[in-house]
């Protein structure tokens, strides 16, 4: 059917609308049918994955020539120095005193530079002295008055502030604590980082066959890719231990240790993840194993294969940290070698730069030393998760007939595509040499064979319309074109 038909026929559609109309109204008394009325769906395309920048840290050293890591702690966000003001004397007859010692946790970090206030609701009624390691403060108040005090706390050291969990009420002429028995409050760091954790760790590298614990390593406690504590060595009853204080963003978080070695030039991942408890001083026996070596013939599945480019990457994991290097690849076929422990649980993660994207693995092997996974006749193919929304076509759909009476389609009026009732692809109505098209992105599963239906809405008359056929999605392909569209039918929903 050429276009000049299809325009004709469309004219001549709404001419017999327009004659049906005046003759049912006129001769008939029968009203013009109304259909449902939708209200404006305002489709939107569902979101498929953020996209991935390449990754730059999936490379290790080999060679046992890994420079000193330089590990820093995260820092947290520093507070404003608070602008409490004492206050006004004579608007509050009432006092209580308070002499009040720090925790030690807040002890070595005292200076004349800090503030200690106590605060009843929002207002500050009395701001400290410091006096010989305590601090004494007088709170202001009514005589009846019987709401809590708060005690805040600000330390310029560290540029923290904290709030004191005590519950304490006023009491007019009563004194907390003595000056040979200062009052001890729990006190609760308000900064990102408010939780903190010491760590006793003793390095075991009994089963290595050269190595020893130096006064130069380093341990240094993580939590993702975010540092949260750094130990150096220091001597102990003859020999080297780490003592540091590790910080938590969250309570349940976990953390893993990484331990270098300056004699062999190395770096190790103690297996174990060390749970967080707030406060407490946890004692650990780090006992490593020596890192060896294990080859892996491992090949893409076949889906990621017309994706293949040189840009790609690839990488074993364990704990999250990545411990291979690539020694050859050709057409989505990889030989990799990883160090590790033997028992070592690994996983594997593929960067796509075509679909820029990283594909993952569960753990699906063990390291074993000097050893191989898969062979070079023998290919181990990855189990990656591949079914995400990271593929396209192209459409350019026409309709070419259509049944709703007194109903012209125009301009502005919207097509979308679904698949499993989810919006794919939504493309509005433009005039292309005397046609109406619809230009349309269809988003479509990686691997998966699907099928896509049209809805169709008419703005003006605010109809439903739906297409009885369903079209395959094919990735990279284009189902017509500007001049040649893809003809449709719809019919309205009544």
């Amino acid at each position: 059917m050429n276009m000049k038909f299809r325009n004709l026929k469309y004219a001549m559609y709404g001419l017999a609308s327009l004659l049906f109309v005046n003759c049912t109204e006129e001769d008939n008394k029968v009203k013009v049918p109304e259909y449902t009325k939708f209200e404006n769906p305002e489709w939107i395309v569902a979101a498929g994955p953020v996209p991935a920048t390449a990754p730059t840290d999936w490379t290790v050293e080999f060679t046992g020539g890994v420079n000193m890591p330089e590990w820093q702690k995260l820092a947290a966000t520093p507070a404003e120095r608070p602008t409490w003001t004492v206050p006004d004397m004579h608007i509050y007859p009432a006092s209580m005193t308070a002499i009040i010692r720090m925790s030690d946790y807040i002890q070595p970090s005292i200076s004349s530079a800090d503030l200690l206030g106590a605060f009843i609701g929002e207002e500050c009624r009395g701001i400290a002295s410091y006096r010989n390691g305590i601090y004494l403060i007088q709170i202001k108040g009514e005589p009846s008055e019987m709401r809590n005090v708060e005690f805040r706390y600000y330390c310029n050291a560290t540029k923290e502030l904290f709030i004191a969990a005590d519950k304490i009420t006023f009491e007019s002429d009563i004194t907390l604590g003595t000056v040979d028995n200062p009052k001890t409050l729990t006190w609760d760091s308000q900064s990102d980082l408010p939780y903190y954790m010491d760590l006793n760790v003793d390095v075991d590298l009994s089963s290595f066959d050269q190595g020893a614990v130096t006064a130069d390593d380093i341990i240094a406690a993580f939590v993702g890719d975010e540092c949260r504590g750094v130990g150096n060595a220091l001597e102990k009853n003859g020999k080297y231990t780490f003592s540091f204080r590790t910080w938590a963003k969250d309570k349940n978080e976990k953390l893993t240790l990484k331990y270098y070695t300056s004699a062999l030039k190395d770096t190790y991942v103690y297996g174990e993840k060390i749970e967080f408890r707030h406060t407490e001083e946890k004692n650990i026996t780090m006992s490593l194993n020596e890192q060896g070596y294990m080859d892996m013939y491992v090949s893409l599945p076949e889906v990621l294969l017309p994706y293949v480019s040189d840009n790609d990457n690839l990488a074993a994991f364990v704990n999250d940290y990545p411990c291979s290097i690539i020694q050859d690849k050709l057409n989505g076929q990889y030989l990799i070698k990883m160090k590790g422990s033997n028992g070592d649980k690994v996983s594997f993660r593929y960067y796509c730069d075509k679909l820029k994207y990283i594909f993952t693995t569960e753990n699906c092997t063990s390291y074993t030393d000097a050893s191989s996974w898969g062979s070079a006749t023998d290919y181990q193919v990855l189990p990656l998760k591949t079914d995400y929304k990271l593929v396209n076509m192209q459409a350019v759909f026409m309709v070419e007939s259509y049944k709703a009476i007194n109903t012209e389609l125009t301009e502005g009026d919207l097509i979308a595509a679904f698949i499993n009732e989810e919006c794919r692809g939504v493309a509005t109505g433009k005039m292309y040499e005397g046609n109406l098209i619809f230009e349309m992105d269809i988003l479509g599963t990686l691997g998966v064979n699907e099928q896509f239906t049209l809805k169709y809405y008419h703005l003006e008359n605010q109809y439903m319309f739906t297409c009885a056929r369903a079209f395959d999605f094919e990735v990279g392909s284009k189902l017509g074109n500007k001049d040649v569209p893809q003809g449709i039918t719809l019919k309205v929903i009544e």
